[in-house]
């Protein structure tokens, strides 16, 4: 169905249709519907459907693997998301979203950045990005007038609908607050360097967290990711050689175990006792765990370089490809030209600089084939060497205690 008769019948049925309802809401959006858009009958070739039909299924099946591996690689969720941003609000001096009046649909309201007290005033251009489509020859000021911010929401409402804002990770918004902790990552106070959480699970952990950021060319971020070595939690009179990180599947629990105290939120109930016998411990923990964090660090960046190394070869192949189906549609379209006018953009490459102007556009306008060749050559090099890593950089963020609910 066209987009714009799908938004109207999911307005109309929101409610639900009541007792002798069917015609006139039939009436009523035949009245609203341009003949001209009545579908018509059209004889189709079963043949060319079904080649069609196989085409775009194949094309679904493309994406739910893309969208799957971006969701496994990503691990994001909408709570997560709606964490972030008010932490990074927070961190601005704002207010938090909060839910939108009148609605039932989990939107919430933007809060007002630009007019806070010291606020940058580029702010009103970001939040512009949340109101409907300016139309042509309308004042800025008057539109930002008539069109108020829209609520915003971080999970598909699952129907077309223009008084929403559905936000993602590439919305300029999103962009702009998560750029504080791309720019700048953890410095001074904005992110406490320890932090205790509580866990189901029945034996006590810690887990060491760095980042890594690999830089290309005119220092480009090419990945960033933040590492953890995880290792069950002993009191230091009771140790014996130190901490022992775990195995790999193990490393992979223990996240998933802070992920999930994170995302419990609300302060740790841990007893106070539990509290200060760690902070004692956080020093000699963190001397204990650093040169595993460092070799795994290592480990992490050479598979991060195996992987960009891999998407440049792709990406220059393709390129490639892409070049040379340019080369093979200019050589067929330079073959129906006349062999008169081919004599004469020789002659007039031939004499070079003495040419007329008039005879110098006919001699710009002639296709050349240097230029083609140039390309073929010098674009998957500059391919490849934006994805060659330059710079490596590591920097230890924070550690992290699970200590089990039972104590």
């Amino acid at each position: 169905m066209p987009p714009v008769l799908e938004e109207r019948m999911t307005r109309r049925l929101a409610q639900g249709i009541g007792p002798g309802g069917r015609k006139e809401l039939a009436a009523a959006l035949q009245s609203r519907t341009p003949p001209s858009q009545e579908a018509r009958p059209r004889r189709k070739n079963s043949r060319g459907h079904a080649s069609a039909r196989a085409a775009l299924q194949k094309q679904l099946d493309e994406l739910r693997n893309i969208l799957d591996q971006s969701r496994r690689s990503l691990d994001l969720n909408e709570g997560q998301l709606h964490g972030v941003l008010c932490e990074s609000l927070g961190m601005l001096g704002g207010d938090l979203l909060k839910p939108a009046s009148g609605r039932t649909d989990q939107a919430f309201e933007v809060p007002a950045l630009d007019r806070r007290a010291g606020a940058d005033p580029t702010w009103a251009d970001t939040l512009d990005t949340l109101r409907s489509p300016r139309p042509r020859g309308m004042k800025v000021w008057e539109w930002r007038r008539t069109a108020p911010i829209r609520p915003v929401v971080f999970k598909d409402p699952g129907h077309i609908d223009e008084d929403l804002v559905h936000l993602h990770l590439e919305h300029r918004l999103v962009q702009r607050l998560l750029g504080r902790f791309l720019a700048q990552g953890f410095v001074l106070d904005d992110l406490a360097r320890a932090c205790v959480g509580q866990t189901d699970d029945a034996v006590p952990r810690v887990l060491l967290l760095g980042r890594l950021s690999l830089y290309g060319d005119r220092a480009a971020r090419l990945h960033d990711e933040v590492v953890s070595v995880a290792a069950r939690w002993a009191d230091p009179t009771a140790r014996k050689g130190g901490l022992k990180p775990y195995a790999e599947d193990a490393q992979e629990k223990s996240w998933d175990l802070l992920l999930a105290s994170i995302s419990k939120g609300g302060a740790p109930t841990v007893a106070p006792e539990v509290q200060k016998n760690i902070l004692t411990s956080a020093p000699s923990d963190v001397t204990e765990l650093l040169p595993h964090l460092h070799a795994r660090c290592e480990l992490v960046a050479g598979k991060a370089i195996a992987k960009l190394n891999e998407r440049g070869q792709r990406e220059a192949r393709e390129m490639v490809e892409i070049l040379d189906g340019q080369k093979g549609a200019s050589a067929r379209a330079g073959q129906g030209r006349g062999s008169a006018a081919g004599l004469r953009v020789q002659g007039l490459r031939r004499r070079g600089a003495a040419a007329a102007p008039g005879q110098r556009e006919v001699l710009a306008a002639a296709p050349r084939g240097h230029p083609a060749r140039d390309e073929l050559e010098l674009e998957p090099k500059r391919i490849l060497q934006s994805y060659s890593v330059r710079a490596t950089r590591f920097e230890p963020v924070g550690i992290a205690y699970l200590w089990p609910v039972t104590g």
